[in-house]
């Protein structure tokens, strides 16, 4: 019990000093007034603790809540949304551009152009572009296909080349 009141007291003393040094905003996620002041043309920023925080710098929006489990950024047509460890998105229109993903990377799914690729880990791949096409399914199946030659596996009953 005399180490915990011990330690509570250092805690808090160390806080305090903190405190000081910095100022009241930092505990609020705030910038100091002299920085605020020298950026607010480039920059404006609100944050209530870790539970929201929006900031816009140049033409580039981002916005972190609860503890950092979700943000969005927006910059210039790319946009990223993250609810980790759920999902998230990335896309940009300009670049005909979509990454998706569920469960940290589990499930992932990506275009860009005519290019596309899809996963479900561990087990299925799939890849495909206008040159190449590919498929795995573990631990039989593989299928690749170019622009003059294909191959397809159902390990150990079939095999086929082209």
């Amino acid at each position: 019990m005399l180490r915990h009141l011990l330690c509570r007291r250092v805690l808090i003393t160390l806080l305090f000093q903190l405190h000081l040094l910095v100022g009241p905003s930092f505990f609020l996620g705030l910038l100091p007034l002299s920085e605020a002041a020298e950026n607010l043309e480039e920059r404006s920023r609100f944050c209530v603790g870790f539970l929201y925080c929006r900031e816009t710098k140049g033409d580039t929006t981002s916005t972190q809540a609860f503890l950092y489990l979700y943000s969005t950024e927006e910059r210039g047509s790319f946009s990223r949304l993250t609810f980790i460890p759920f999902y998230s998105r990335e896309m940009d229109p300009a670049e005909d551009y979509l990454r998706q993903s569920v469960l940290l990377s589990l499930g992932l799914s990506e275009r860009k152009g005519e290019a596309s690729y899809f996963q479900l880990l561990p087990l299925y791949w799939h890849a495909e572009d206008p040159s190449r096409r590919y498929t795995v399914l573990l631990p039989a199946y593989f299928e690749y296909a170019a622009e003059d030659r294909s191959y397809t596996y159902l390990v150990p009953f079939y095999g086929h080349h082209q």
